[in-house]
This record gives structure tokens, sequence and C-alpha cells, in this order.
């Protein structure tokens, strides 16, 4: 079984978190929610300038929810 990277923890904390949690990324990230889901199960990767990018959006919505 294959370890789970930092963008994979953060979407699937936030997705869990967040009823509407694929769709509001998807907005704000400018891709479709089906991308969202696939960063979090493994199935693809963003760009790793844009891993980045997201993983910064991601801590900073859990640490509001929090």
């Amino acid at each position: 079984m294959q370890e789970l990277s930092e963008l994979q923890i953060l979407l699937k904390t936030f997705l869990k978190k967040n009823q509407r949690g694929v769709q509001v990324l998807a907005e704000e990230l400018h891709t479709a929610p089906g991308t969202i889901t696939r960063w979090a199960n493994g199935v693809s990767h963003p760009y790793p300038q844009v891993t980045e990018r997201i993983i910064a959006i991601l801590k900073s919505k859990i640490q509001i929810e929090q």
C-alpha cells in the first residue's frame, strides 16, 4: 500500500469536513471537481509548482475551520 502524500492527506481532511468541499475547491482552483477527487485518491497529481499553492490553501482552510 502506497503512503499518502501531504496533498492527499490535506484534501481528504478538508473533504471529510466539508460536504460541498469538492465543488468549492474546484471553483477556487479553476478546475473540475473530478480532478480534485483524482488528486485526493492519488490517481493523478497537479504540477509540482501548483501543488505547493494548493497545500497552502488547504492548510489555511483547515486551520480556519478548527
